[in-house]
């Protein structure tokens, strides 16, 4: 799923992809263990569901962070997805988002063609400064988070040793308030 060739990318389908990269193989990971530590199939299940809207909430974050996070906080350079023209929700709600104008800008920056027109570091400005105009920190912050509620909801129903459970709860909460 190569979507930086592609000029327009649906939310759904990049959700569709993420869940697909990041959120399944965390999925997997919960199940298996379920399996493996002798949990019911209804807990396997309940664990793959919750994995599923953790490893969306994960990746949202990610991408949240690679353009508004503190570079010592996030451990490497901030402005790496737009660098490389990386069609992440953040681009793609803007666009869904943005003025005819904006749109055209955001793809002006996005597009091999124009690369040689202005520095890294003003297409990175310039991106952000959209980026904010729209209020995507938090319209991702509000998808993230819708996430994060439906795997700790679906946690909740999990029958399991209170002890175990909360240590796998606090991971979950780790891995969904990460800033780096």
């Amino acid at each position: 799923m190569d979507f930086e060739k592609l000029e327009e990318v649906p939310v759904g389908k990049y959700l569709e992809m993420i869940r697909l990269k990041t959120s399944v193989l965390l999925a997997a990971c919960m199940k298996i263990g379920a399996i493996a530590g002798g949990a019911s199939s209804e807990t396997a299940d309940l664990l793959y569901e919750a994995g599923i809207n953790v490893g969306l909430a994960f990746q949202l974050q990610d991408d949240l962070l690679d353009t508004f996070g503190d570079v010592e906080s996030f451990g490497k350079e901030i402005g790496g997805d737009i660098r490389s023209n990386k069609k992440t929700y953040l681009y793609i709600k803007s666009l869904e988002l943005a003025s005819p104008e904006d749109r055209k800008i955001l793809k002006e920056y996005y597009s091999r063609e124009s690369e040689g027109n202005f520095t890294v570091g003003e297409k990175i400005e310039a991106v952000t400064s959209i980026f904010r105009k729209y209020r995507i920190d938090e319209v991702t912050g509000e998808l993230i988070r819708s996430f994060a509620n439906k795997a700790l909801m679906t946690f909740d129903r999990i029958v399991a040793d209170p002890a175990g459970k909360a240590e796998l709860r606090n991971l979950f909460l780790l891995l969904l308030d990460r800033k780096s």
